[in-house]
């Protein structure tokens, strides 16, 4: 059977026997939406909190852009105050399950899980430039969107493949399953030199140097000693993956793709590991399992920085990421900003 259950803040495709797909949101019970109709509002008409806030961008140095899945709607908030400065939800944007975001010269691409559309704002004014869908854009649960070789990359989750776009979001092809052996695209990343996909449905890591749109390698859950990876992060020299079975994370060599380590074990809180980032020696894991902690560790070492439990809401993260040494962490109804060296909480936004 197929079907969505809304108990979070993670759009997350769940692969069941007979090749049905269920889309799960981790987390907790969701806030129903908001009037999809309004226009653009600012300053104190943004809401008290977030509903599930999925991914974050910075923007211009002072702001952060966050979407939000459970609200459909898109939020500009000053990065150091936390304050609401604009909220974008009118019906010509098209929100309907926003998942990620991407800042391209002042240009906020969103992905539209649930809709299968793209669309494309001003971060300085925010208005709507264009929304994209149908004809040659295929988008079939749109999850990912990074910006490479002077491209736009998009991930769909359930379409089994990635589509390249100009930076203006003209079509320009789609990267098949076959060919780039993608099953069910939980991630997409770039880390300056090649894209990284992790395929949860194909247990494979893809490998794709974006300026040829080539294949590089593939690496299999048998090599890299993960199982069903919802996470592939390199930073350059190491290729970070979180499994939801199996081996909670393993590291592998970036240049060679060749494991190098696994890490386990009770004083992690490991439990059904999400999202992964890193920011220098420091590595970041979120949990959809039991406590939906918050877990951070040194790579070098593997000793622990925290295992911070949800006490914050929920850390089941639509996509954790890393700004000047800060981690920005989406949880049910708020997003938090913390520290990467020593897992300190800074600052809880909008919750």
């Amino acid at each position: 059977m197929a079907g969505t259950t809304s108990v979070g803040n993670r759009w997350k495709h769940i692969a069941l026997s007979g090749g049905f797909v269920a889309l799960l949101i981790v987390g907790i019970a969701s806030v129903p939406p908001r009037d999809a109709g309004a226009e653009l509002r600012a300053g104190p008409s943004c809401p008290d909190e977030f509903s599930h806030p999925n991914n974050v961008v910075a923007s211009g140095g002072s702001v952060v852009w966050v979407s939000d899945a459970g609200d459909n709607a898109v939020f500009e908030l000053n990065k150091s105050s936390g304050a609401c400065i604009r909220e974008v939800r009118a019906s010509a944007y098209r929100f309907d399950g926003p998942t990620a975001l991407l800042d391209v010269s002042g240009h906020i691409f969103v992905t539209n899980a649930q809709n299968n559309t793209l669309t494309e704002f001003s971060a300085a004014s925010g208005g709507l430039i264009k929304t994209f869908s149908g004809g040659p854009y295929r988008f079939k649960w749109p999850n990912r969107i990074v910006l490479a070789a002077g491209k736009l990359w998009v991930s769909n989750a359930e379409g089994n493949a990635i589509d390249e776009l100009s930076v203006s979001g003209q079509f320009l092809r789609r990267l098949s399953a076959l060919a780039y052996h993608l099953n069910q695209p939980e991630s997409l990343s770039y880390d300056g030199t090649h894209l990284w996909v992790a395929n949860s449905g194909g247990n494979t890591i893809t490998e794709i140097e974006p300026s040829t749109s080539a294949v590089v390698r593939v690496i299999s859950g048998a090599r890299g000693h993960f199982d069903t990876p919802s996470e592939a992060f390199s930073n350059g020299s190491d290729v970070w993956v979180s499994s939801s079975f199996g081996v909670p994370v393993s590291e592998l060599s970036a240049s060679t793709g060749s494991f190098v380590r696994s890490f386990g074990g009770a004083k992690y809180h490991f439990s059904s590991p999400d999202d992964i980032v890193s920011s220098g020696i420091h590595v970041w894991v979120t949990n959809a399992g039991n406590g939906f902690y918050l877990t951070g560790f040194i790579s070098t070492t593997g000793n622990l920085i925290s295992a911070r439990p949800g006490l914050y809401g929920y850390f089941s993260a639509g996509s954790i990421e890393v700004f000047q040494g800060h981690l920005w962490v989406p949880g049910t109804g708020s997003l938090l900003e913390v520290n990467a060296s020593t897992g300190s909480v800074l600052h809880r936004f909008r919750g």
